[in-house]
Order: C-alpha cells, then structure tokens, then sequence
C-alpha cells in the first residue's frame, strides 16, 4: 500500500496496472491453503482500489496458472480487473528444444481457459496478461547460454504467436538487459560465451539478441491489432 499511495494517486496515477505481489512467498503453504490466499489477495486489492479506483488490479501472479484458484479469486474478489500469471517452459538449460517447443502450446491454451473462466464467472471477459513468460526460469544455474541465440528467437517468435493468437491482453518478459534472461546489453557475456558475440566485442557495442528482434517484430506488427494483442512489452 505504500508503493500505491506513492505511485498510484488520482488522477494521473503514475503506474495504472497492478500484478499484486508476484509470486507471494511461502507457496507451498499457500499451495496448502489456497482460500486463505484468496482472502488475503482479495483484501490487498480491495484496499488498493478504496484508495484510487482507477487502478486496475490484477492477479494471482502465480508462477504457473491455477484454473482453480483464478476461480476462487474471481469469485472471492469482484473487483479484480484483469488475471495474471508467469509461465516458464523448463527449469533447466540441458531441457531438449523439443520439448521446450512443444511446452509453448501450454500459454495458448492457458490463456484461452482464463478467459472462459471470466466468462462463466463474471459472465463477460476480464483481459488476460502474461506477466513473465519465458523458455526457461532457471537459466543461470547451470548458465543456459542458448538464450542469447538463434534457438530462443526461435522460440520467441513461437510463444508470442500463441500469444497473440490466444487474445492476450498484454505479455512480458522478465528482464530486458541481456543478463541471463532479457533482450540486448554491452558485453553480453551468455552471447559471448554462447559463441554468438565475439570475445573482443568493444565493450560499448550493444548486443541485440534475436529474442528481441522478435519481439520488436510482433509489435510492429500486432500493437493494438483488433482481436490479438494488444501490447507486448
């Protein structure tokens, strides 16, 4: 509540979409005690939109989709505005492009069943944002260097299709320096020790990894497209 009461004044509140608390701690008892969840999210996001009911609050932010828990909170908390959830392909950087590949269809289909899920609770559709999305969530243990190459544009380009095709409102990606996860940065050391940037880069060029070009690719060409996505950050 303080970060809303700082960011989230009316008028012209300075964030207008709220993820509430991303991927809450203590899951496994949350896991446990999934109407205990529901109450305590329900009461943040009241209280958030007793401050400013402009803001649009949304949720649960788990890590990978729950259908029966999205029920409980939209039935628990009618003031939610949009669902949203993370989903990553694998946890490991040794997991086969196959099967990473065929994981994908899971952000279609997870998206389609959100947004059949508002329709039989609120009998209309609520928006549907992928907060974090991703081919793998573990990617710095070991180093999954691939991310930086041609085999994660590829998978890029697979996963925003489903995407888009899907409906979603928005998508985003966990990072955008080229870190481990994210888009382009100087140095970039997973591309250069991926073997896809050269070891004596000069250290002021900025590696754009094929991921991003991707992405800026789908939103040139699917902003604000009528039926699909609307933004893809």
């Amino acid at each position: 509540m303080q970060l809303v009461k700082r960011y989230g004044q009316k008028g012209k509140p300075g964030v207008k979409y709220w993820a509430v608390a991303d991927e809450w701690p203590l899951r496994n008892y949350w896991k446990e005690n999934p109407d205990k969840f529901v109450e305590y999210y329900s009461r943040l996001v009241k209280k958030a939109k007793a401050f400013n009911p402009e803001l649009k609050l949304g949720g649960p932010i788990n890590a990978f989709p729950r259908t029966s828990l999205i029920e409980k909170l939209l039935i628990e908390c009618p003031e939610l505005d949009f669902i949203a959830w993370n989903m990553y392909m694998s946890s490991n950087a040794n997991a086969p492009l196959e099967t990473v590949y065929q994981r994908t269809s899971l952000l279609q289909s997870s998206i389609v069943a959100c947004r059949q899920i508002s329709k039989k609770i609120r009998k209309k559709e609520i928006p549907v944002i992928v907060t974090a999305y991703g081919s793998n969530y573990r990617a710095g243990n070991p180093p999954d260097f691939k991310l930086a190459g041609p085999s994660n544009g590829v998978w890029e380009a697979l996963a925003l299709n489903k995407v888009v095709r899907a409906g979603a409102y928005a998508a985003g990606t966990f990072n955008v320096l080229g870190l481990d996860y994210g888009m382009f940065g100087p140095r970039d050391s997973f591309g250069i020790k991926g073997g896809y940037v050269p070891a004596d880069i000069d250290d002021e060029t900025i590696y754009v990894r094929p991921s991003a070009r991707i992405m800026r690719f789908f939103s040139k060409i699917y902003y604000g497209a009528k039926s699909l996505c609307n933004r893809l950050y």
